[in-house]
């Protein structure tokens, strides 16, 4: 073959090549590229907040049945005064936290003048303040978003100097709280608060708290509380006193928060009165009495009494108690 022939087939074929590699390419970006006028637009027969086929907007490859959770800032606060509904209020309103007292009628605004004041949790618990105007003397309760993202409240004490505000922590709280009540009026027999408290118990670095009632509590054995502290003037009615140990309590309520956290480093115990820590070495020493009970009114107490690791005599003593928080081993 001619030597001009075999260089004009070489070149035929590299132009053949060539125009099957451009075809390709042309092709490729044809199916890539986005579709300008129908990529941000929700194909017909697809309400919003769902995807084609029927699937949740939420799914997620391998997400299985679960639900998804409540969404947080839906949650709201409901602020009652005398009955009266004055404000529902969720995450968004609080990215400052507020004082309740600028919330609820100007005529309400003097907490000398609160004759209750009760906060209901999403989850049942409840802070009731009974005696408020005498429970609330040199504290503040502020509405503020809680760690899971939902409306909280707090009952926080203020400093002796005004100008630097509240202290930081609260001295009792409520998360995912669900309902404010204020009374400056005397209360009917029908909207009077429930006959019992219930015990709220935290998890640090948990997310939901266990809420435990009497019966809850009455699965556990009881044990004698301490007698009063010496020096107190009071003295026990009649018969033994008993109530249920803050360990066996922490149990119950890691049990039912199925935590694999079961080792109890201290456990805080928050009411009315200023809080009381006890660590590990004091809640398992056997002479050692972390007592909490009912009282006759259906409030929680806590005594605190017999003698510690070092052989000193214990007494502490907490009341009104609404709150337990317990600080895991790491």
């Amino acid at each position: 073959m001619p030597i001009f022939s075999m260089l004009a087939l070489r070149a035929a074929r590299r132009a053949l090549l060539l125009i099957l590699f451009l075809a390709s390419v042309t092709g490729c970006g044809e199916q890539t590229a986005p579709d300008a006028t129908t990529s941000n637009k929700t194909p017909r027969g697809t309400a919003p907040g769902e995807v084609p086929d029927g699937q949740p907007a939420d799914a997620t490859p391998g997400a299985g049945t679960d639900p998804a959770p409540q969404d947080a800032d839906a949650k709201t606060v409901e602020i009652r005064c005398d009955g009266a509904v004055v404000r529902a209020l969720g995450a968004a309103d609080l990215q400052q936290p507020l004082r309740l007292v600028t919330l609820v009628p100007e005529a309400a605004r003097d907490m000398a003048d609160w004759r209750m004041l009760i906060l209901k949790s999403r989850e049942g618990g409840i802070i009731r303040l009974t005696e408020a105007t005498k429970e609330l003397a040199g504290k503040e309760v502020r509405l503020y978003v809680g760690r899971d993202g939902a409306p909280a409240v707090g009952i926080f004490d203020r400093r002796p100097d005004a100008a630097s505000g509240p202290a930081e922590r609260p001295t009792q709280f409520v998360v995912n709280a669900e309902q404010i009540l204020v009374w400056t009026q005397a209360m009917s027999p029908a909207q009077k608060a429930p006959a019992e408290s219930t015990l709220t118990v935290h998890i640090v670095g948990g997310n939901t708290p266990v809420v435990l009632s009497r019966q809850d509590l009455s699965a556990l054995t009881k044990r004698d509380a301490p007698p009063p502290p010496a020096g107190t003037g009071k003295k026990r009615r009649s018969g033994h006193v008993q109530g249920w140990h803050l360990l066996d309590i922490a149990g119950l309520a890691l049990a039912k928060a199925a935590t694999t956290k079961d080792a109890v480093a201290s456990i805080r115990v928050l009411g009315n009165t200023p809080p009381v820590t006890i660590d590990i070495g004091v809640l398992k020493h056997e002479d050692a009495q972390p007592i909490l009970r009912f009282n006759r009114r259906g409030l929680i107490s806590f005594d605190l009494g017999g003698s510690g690791p070092d052989g000193k005599a214990l007494e502490s003593r907490a009341r009104g108690v609404t709150t337990l928080e317990i600080t895991p081993k790491r």
